[in-house]
């Protein structure tokens, strides 16, 4: 679910794609661009985001990334080109981060992928055994930038990545371990600023509560008796 500039509703239900008017809480037809592309109604939509020009941009299971533009009305679509290392790293999309003006920051299931969309290149960063400072983890479900400029990445199974404003480098913050700063779990669903402070949902592990400031964390789970 996706609210935009033009206070539309877009919402992705499988590979059914609809769209509703915020003012009259109706349903309305989509743009006959977006109605005719057989490729991109096929598709089995994972995220809607919007970049700072007003571009619209879907990410998909399988299919890549479509970028479309209201006042051109053209769909682009970007497809991983194993030819290509700066294409996508691969056509699966978990989520988009509008980042800068013409940077938009891509969670893949194989990396993170930053797209330069002036120049429609896209630079990867992936896992490396042999580099502590790179991605722990590939699959990344989830994208938060700081009232700092930092930049937080959370995966599926390597915690959370943290990408310093002006740097290059990721720290990792994993799952808790001899009383060190981690979290309660190492899979990683969302999370959520709060002044110097991060709130962390998990897979398995509950809800994590991280303080920056203090190097605090703690951890909240529902226990079987209360889920009952």
């Amino acid at each position: 679910i996706f609210e935009d500039r033009n206070q539309s509703i877009w919402v992705s239900i499988g590979k059914a794609l609809k769209r509703i008017d915020v003012k009259t809480q109706k349903l309305t037809q989509l743009p006959p661009e977006i109605e005719t592309n057989e490729t991109l109604k096929a598709a089995n939509i994972r995220v809607i985001a919007q970049s700072k020009n007003g571009e619209l941009w879907f990410g998909t299971e399988g299919l890549g990334l479509f970028q479309y533009n209201s006042n051109t009305k053209l769909i682009k679509r970007h497809v991983h080109d194993i030819n290509n290392s700066n294409s996508l790293p691969i056509n699966i999309v978990r989520t988009v981060f509008t980042n800068t003006d013409n940077q938009l920051w891509i969670g893949t299931r194989d990396g993170l992928s930053v797209l330069n969309i002036n120049t429609n290149k896209f630079y990867n960063y992936k896992y490396n055994t042999f580099d502590s400072k790179s991605l722990s983890h590939n699959s990344i479900r989830c994208i938060l930038k700081d009232r700092s400029g930092n930049i937080w990445l959370g995966t599926y199974a390597g915690g959370i990545n943290f990408y310093a404003a002006g740097s290059n480098n990721f720290t990792y913050i994993g799952q808790k371990n001899n009383g060190k700063l981690g979290l309660s779990h190492r899979v990683v669903s969302s999370i959520l600023a709060d002044g110097n402070a991060l709130w962390v949902g998990t897979e398995g592990g509950g809800l994590n509560y991280i303080d920056r400031k203090n190097l605090v964390t703690k951890s909240y789970v529902i226990n079987s008796m209360q889920q009952n």
